[in-house]
């Protein structure tokens, strides 16, 4: 039977913000080996990322930031804004939030490359980073997205669809009795905006709880995008479950299930379709203007099944 009682990661990035109280001292932090150089950390982002999801990253333009959690390899710019918190209950949560890329689409095509899929053009690079481990060593997520755009004759409006998606696991050596249940990714209207900015969404997928064939498979997403459509494969195990915010820009997609070892890898992913009013050019239109992306797990203390219990290091 399990017990989870403690811990939740949201993922939210810009300022960075420290509150007091941090989880349990009984559990070892798990950081890597001083052996693994910021170089090393960043080589294996970008190796897992192509692996996986196909993504060409550039070990140039990353760096490694520490953090009151762990390390985090990120983009080089500003630092991720971290919240460490404590709640009453004793869970633990770590915070970060990711801004929609700020650059004209001007400055992201076609100098640093471009691919098309079906109509829309997938600005590269994507934003990708890797969070080692949280406070107690449990979890560790590798998190990416990517804006796309499209226009064709006749329509003044210039179209977006927004992609996150993300993987989450138990960390290797991590504490026993522990796991990785829910993992999460998606948007978030940037806090403050005016009422009047406002974005029309389109299209967003899943909408549904979704089960892959068999225990673990294969979910397809798909969105339109003007008169386009495009689309994403999730690898996973359990469900993925569509969360909507308050907002229309609120929208994120959990995987909720058990992740008790590394090699239980789950991954979760969101696609949203926007756009405004503003014409193609207008700085108003660029989704950065209106959005943040987010992403994050949670972890709890359980009691593994009595098959597995022989297998656990004591």
């Amino acid at each position: 039977m399990k017990r989870c009682i403690l811990g939740e990661l949201a993922v939210t990035l810009l300022a960075i913000t420290i509150l007091p109280g941090l989880a349990s001292a009984s559990l070892a932090v798990a950081e890597p080996p001083l052996a693994q150089t910021d170089a090393v950390l960043i080589q294996d982002l970008a190796r897992d990322v192509k692996s996986r999801w196909g993504v060409s990253i550039d070990p140039r333009d990353y760096d490694v930031q520490m953090t009151p959690a762990g390390r985090l390899v990120k983009p080089k710019g500003p630092e991720v804004a971290v919240k460490v918190t404590t709640e009453s209950d004793g869970s633990t949560h770590v915070a970060m939030s990711a801004p929609s890329d700020s650059r004209d689409v001007k400055q992201l095509t076609p100098a640093t490359g471009s691919t098309m899929q079906e109509g829309v053009t997938w600005p590269y690079p994507a934003w990708c980073s890797q969070f080692f481990s949280d406070e107690d060593g449990v979890g560790q997520m590798r998190w990416c997205h990517q804006q796309g755009f499209t226009t064709y004759p006749g329509n003044p409006k210039r179209y977006w669809v927004t992609k996150t998606w993300a993987t989450c696991s138990a960390k290797k050596g991590g504490p026993d009795f522990w796991e990785v249940d829910e993992c999460y990714s998606g948007t978030q209207r940037r806090p403050g905006l005016p009422d009047s900015w406002r974005l029309n969404v389109h299209d967003w997928n899943p909408r549904s709880t979704q089960y892959p064939p068999g225990t673990c498979g294969q979910i397809p997403l798909n969105v339109t995008v003007g008169p386009f459509s495009v689309g994403h494969t999730v690898n996973t195990c359990e469900k993925l479950v569509p969360s909507p915010g308050p907002r229309e820009e609120d929208f994120k997609v959990r995987w909720v299930g058990d992740s008790y070892w590394d090699t239980d890898v789950r991954e979760t992913a969101s696609l949203l379709s926007i756009s405004d009013q503003a014409p193609p050019g207008s700085a108003h239109g660029f989704p950065s203007y209106y959005i943040v992306h987010v992403a994050g797990y949670k972890y709890s203390q359980c009691n593994p099944p009595p098959q597995i219990i022989d297998m656990c290091n004591f």
